[in-house]
């Protein structure tokens, strides 16, 4: 395991992309999903996977393999996370 520093007075959700760990301050975090049906975008970049209703918001679905070029891995393993991302003023879901 790599060591990180990481501030230790928060809590993060870890995981990992190809040989890279990445982490998520846990008060982000919404919820952490098995990947469910999603509904495909038409002309959408291809790193997006599809949208999904969460909670009765639509949350774009974003495969990180993809969008970062890992190499994408057993879709087993794959999870969904839903965050919460704060862009200038407004704050955002994503998945």
């Amino acid at each position: 395991m790599k060591n990180h520093d990481l501030d230790k007075s928060r809590s993060y959700v870890q995981f990992g992309l190809g040989n890279e760990d990445f982490a998520i301050i846990v008060t982000r975090v919404l919820e952490i999903l098995h990947p469910e049906r999603l509904t495909q975008v038409p002309n959408s970049s291809p790193f997006v996977e599809g949208i999904l209703n969460f909670r009765g918001s639509i949350v774009p679905v974003i495969n990180l393999h993809k969008r970062f070029n890992f190499i994408d891995q057993d879709s087993e393993n794959k999870m969904v996370i839903v965050i919460e991302v704060v862009c200038d003023e407004n704050t955002v879901l994503m998945g």
